[in-house]
Parts: C-alpha cells; sequence; structure tokens
C-alpha cells in the first residue's frame, strides 16, 4: 500500500495536507450522523486536498460522482423533498473533497501518513468500544440516569457501537482502519511492529464486539484481498 514517493514530492511537502488528515479522527470520535455541525466543518478540512490537486494542474473527476451530482441537482429541482436532496448533495462534495485528499497525500508520498493516522483512530475508537461493552454499559443500566427505553435495551444488548449510532457502523469504520493497521504492523520492525499488532487486535476485538454480521462477512472478503498482499513483502 505504501509506495515511496518520487524525491521531487518528497522535496515540497505541502502545508495544506495536514488538514485532510486531521479531519480523520474528527469524522471518528465526532461522526456528523450524532453532531451534524460537524459537516461542514469535514468539509472546510477536507476541500484543501482538492484544491492541491487544482494547483498542480489534475483533473478532478471520480466517475461516480460525476452520477451523483446532476442526479441530485436534478431531484433538488423537481422533488419536494428539497432538503434531503441538498444533504445527498453535500455528502456527495464531501466524497469529492475526500477523494481529492486522498489523491494529493499520495502524490506527496505521504500514504504512511494516512495509514497511520486511520490506524491510530481506529485503535482508539476500537479501545472506547471495549471498554463500553467491559464496564460502560453495565454502569450506565446501573444508574438508569436520562436513559431512554430504547437506549437502555440497546446496552443490554452489549453491542460496542463506540462514538457511531449503530454497532454495524462502528464495524464499518474498523474494517477501513483494520486493514491499513495491519499492513503497518507488517512493513515495520521491533516495538514498532508490536504496537501495531496490538492496535490490530484491538480493532478485532471490537469488531467482534459488535456482533455485526455484515461487519463478520466484510471481515472475510477483506481477509482474502489483503492475504495476498502481506505474502509478497
Amino acid at each position: 500500500m505504501t509506495e515511496p514517493a518520487p524525491a521531487s514530492d518528497r522535496a515540497r511537502p505541502s502545508p495544506l495536507l495536514l488538514l485532510p488528515l486531521l479531519a480523520l479522527p474528527l469524522a471518528a470520535w465526532l461522526p456528523p450522523t450524532v453532531h451534524p455541525a460537524m459537516g461542514p466543518l469535514l468539509a472546510l478540512l477536507l476541500a484543501p486536498g482538492a484544491v492541491w490537486l487544482a494547483l498542480r494542474g489534475e483533473p478532478i473527476r471520480p466517475l461516480l460522482l460525476l452520477l451523483i451530482l446532476p442526479c441530485t441537482l436534478a431531484a433538488y429541482l423537481f422533488s419536494s423533498a428539497r432538503i434531503e436532496s441538498l444533504r445527498v448533495l453535500f455528502l456527495a462534495l464531501v466524497c469529492l473533497a475526500a477523494w481529492g485528499a486522498g489523491r494529493a497525500l499520495a502524490g506527496e508520498g505521504r500514504v504512511a501518513w494516512l495509514e497511520t493516522v486511520l490506524g491510530a483512530t481506529g485503535a482508539s475508537v476500537a479501545l472506547y468500544g471495549l471498554v463500553q461493552v467491559t464496564w460502560g454499559f453495565q454502569r450506565l443500566l446501573a444508574s438508569g440516569e436520562g436513559l431512554s427505553p430504547d437506549m437502555a435495551g440497546r446496552l443490554r444488548a452489549g453491542r460496542a457501537f463506540a462514538t457511531f449510532p449503530l454497532p454495524s457502523q462502528l464495524a464499518a469504520f474498523l474494517l477501513l482502519a483494520l486493514p491499513l493497521t495491519v499492513w503497518r504492523a507488517r512493513a515495520t520492525t521491533g516495538r514498532v511492529r508490536l504496537a501495531w499488532s496490538a492496535a490490530a487486535l484491538v480493532q478485532l476485538a471490537a469488531l467482534c464486539a459488535t456482533w455485526s454480521l455484515g461487519g463478520f462477512l466484510a471481515l472475510g472478503v477483506v481477509l482474502l484481498c489483503l492475504w495476498p498482499l502481506l505474502r509478497e513483502r
């Protein structure tokens, strides 16, 4: 996953790309689905990646977004649910900014930064999820303060969800972070490898604690895709 960047790219690090990296932990610890105000902030943090590509003269044209944007605009013009159409349009623009940020990071040879930030964020969120199921849920149920019947039922189910609204969403995030964490462990040595290996085990344990069937099935697909890459190193 991490390949050496050209010397010319490594010699010209852009401070614009530090902002998209900051968006990763913020989106995981304060997801917009729970904190709607975070959406515009994340878009602003991701935008420099797209700006960087524009300054380099590189085209920004992911095919999926070229299909999403006109459909969303048409829905806004002809649908009565215009607020929802605007929300989908905003998400499409955020995806475009995220794509630009990732492309820019790869162009500057900073893929290892992205892997490190996502792996560390995944480990911290996973640890929070494990604390929930081993101690936090029981403590909240014992106090019973301010718990709605729906929330009490979710806590009794014992499925980790960490900072996300649903266990399946935590599983989806961990499935993004876990492969890169394993890759970092494989690419390093000594104590650093031990640290990344421990982070991967924490993420795997939290993924199991979600009891998400879709997460387990997706993990099998991830392992099938990752295994040939690991064997090549």
